[in-house]
């Protein structure tokens, strides 16, 4: 398209005594989004776009520069009125074809802030809202063994405990547990107490991360451990893994409900095994208990685990003292175990993995 600024100055005959010739425009050139480099490039939205005038074009430029109107080079003079058309100073010229200065600027408002990718993973934490019962972040806890408010911590074996700012779920900070290997039973919770109404009825919502590769071999681990007096029997109520290595068959690791007392064993439900807990990547566990209704529900990264609904198995859930959340094992694994949680919470109401 030959450019608006070289025809103003081509219909100056007073000043330069020639006479003006111009071709008739077509169409104007569409303007490849900003950032567009060949097909399959996404589109962006891209900067003004040219408003056609009578008899010619306008442009102008979106960063502050100069903008030429051949609008008027069409319009009619009025009558018995001598025309000579205004100078006008060109700007820096455009090769016929070329994008005009700020046409394709990338846009200057400020990006959202970021919310991190499903779940809100990589995100902020979103334990600031203040609607949950409880909402533990580890953001305001001091880095090192010290357990945050609320909080204390109990277990056995050769275990760490600290909260740490190498990995977290969302926000900055997380708990670890690191176990040493070559130890059989070995215990890593951090200790709820105080529950109130939660204790007869309650959802809960953790992350976890087992780091990679896990250790090799059988070995139940336990995510979740709720404890409470039970016919006058202490029972620790689970959400608990069991299997041999990381897989997505029978015999791997897969979640299970499970109970043990101090009165009459242990004992729990599996179901088809089809739910396989993993190493490598943070997971979302959802959990809902009552003592009333004798009911238990898991969810696993947001969806229902029909299995482990239960409601007419024996379940002995009674109203709890206690919620202990972390890492516990039971059987001897040669390599060293380090597990992450994050996000922790109950509530009265299903909290979700968005939550």
């Amino acid at each position: 398209m030959q450019d608006s600024r070289f025809f103003l100055l081509g219909i100056l005959p007073l000043t330069f005594g020639i006479a003006c010739s111009s071709e008739a425009e077509g169409p104007r050139a569409t303007v490849p989004p900003f950032g567009a480099s060949g097909a399959g490039a996404a589109p962006q939205s891209p900067g003004p776009t040219p408003a056609a005038g009578l008899g010619g074009a306008t442009s102008s430029s979106s960063n502050g520069g100069s903008s030429t109107s051949a609008g008027a080079a069409g319009r009619a003079p009025e009558s018995g009125t001598p025309t000579t058309p205004e100078l006008t100073t060109p700007g820096p010229a455009t090769m016929p074809g070329a994008e005009e200065p700020g046409m394709n600027d990338p846009p200057t408002t400020e990006p959202p802030a970021p919310t991190g990718g499903v779940f809100g993973l990589g995100g902020p934490s979103r334990c600031s809202g203040g609607s949950l019962s409880v909402c533990e972040s580890f953001e305001s806890a001091p880095l090192g063994s010290t357990p945050p408010a609320g909080w204390t911590t109990a277990g056995y074996g050769n275990r760490t405990l600290t909260v740490v700012d190498d990995d977290s779920a969302r926000g900055e900070r997380s708990f670890r547990i690191d176990v040493a290997g070559n130890q059989a039973a070995v215990v890593g919770m951090l200790v709820r107490g105080n529950l109130g109404p939660l204790g007869a009825r309650h959802f809960g919502r953790s992350f976890m991360k087992i780091a990679a590769p896990a250790p090799t071999g059988f070995v139940h681990f336990d995510a979740f451990e709720a404890r409470g007096n039970f016919g006058g029997q202490l029972n620790m109520v689970r959400w608990a893994s069991t299997g041999t290595d990381v897989g997505t068959s029978q015999s791997n690791w897969s979640w299970i409900y499970n109970v043990q007392s101090t009165d009459h064993g242990e004992f729990g439900s599996e179901g088809p095994r089809s739910a396989h807990a993993r190493d490598g990547d943070w997971m979302c566990l959802e959990w809902f208990m009552e003592e009333a209704a004798q009911e238990a529900r898991f969810w696993y990264d947001g969806a229902e685990v029909e299995y482990l609904h239960i409601d007419t198995e024996r379940s002995e859930i009674p109203v709890f003292d206690s919620f202990n959340v972390g890492f516990q094992k039971f059987q001897t694994t040669a390599a060293a175990w380090r597990v992450w949680i994050d996000e922790i919470a109950f509530d009265d109401e299903r909290i979700g993995c968005e939550g």
